[in-house]
Formats: C-alpha cells, sequence, structure tokens
C-alpha cells in the first residue's frame, strides 16, 4: 500500500506541474511536495524518479495532436426515395 500512495502522489504532482518550464522551480517544488507529504527519507528516491517519469510521459503526451473536441455540428437524415406501392403478384 506504501508503494501505491507514493506512485498516487508522484502522478498527481507530476500531472498538476508538467507545464513548468523552469527547472529550479520544479526542483524546489519536488522537494517541497515529498515534504509537505511526510513521506520518509528513504523513499526519496523512488518518489522523485516516479515524478520525473510521470513528468516526461505527460509532457509527451501534452505535445501529441489530438482530435478536435469541438462537438460536430448534428447531420440531417437523407432523404429518403418514396416507395412504390405493393403491386398485387401475377401468379
Amino acid at each position: 500500500m506504501k508503494r501505491l500512495a507514493l506512485e498516487k502522489s508522484a502522478i498527481d504532482f507530476a500531472y498538476s506541474n508538467y507545464a513548468q518550464a523552469d527547472q529550479l522551480t520544479l526542483s524546489k517544488s519536488v522537494n517541497a511536495a515529498f515534504e509537505a507529504a511526510q513521506y520518509n527519507v528513504a523513499d526519496y528516491g523512488y518518489w522523485t524518479t516516479r515524478v520525473n517519469s510521470y513528468l516526461a510521459l505527460f509532457t509527451r503526451l501534452a505535445a501529441q495532436d489530438a482530435p478536435s473536441v469541438v462537438p460536430t455540428a448534428p447531420v440531417a437524415p437523407a432523404p429518403t426515395a418514396p416507395v412504390a406501392p405493393d403491386r398485387p403478384s401475377n401468379n
């Protein structure tokens, strides 16, 4: 459960900070977030490695092209051809 908590914390931190360009500020934010979470100091290396991994992932995802999220206008149904009345068979 401890690793799961560390992983979720790293994901949340990376997601909220992936667009931050200034590495010095980001480094300070990483340290402050770890201290605020009051994790064991022995877990710092694991946590920062995971944060860096997720930062890189979110940065790559943000740079990818994505389809437009604007909904398309509704399309009117195509008109149907009139149906001829049934003819009696010649049997």
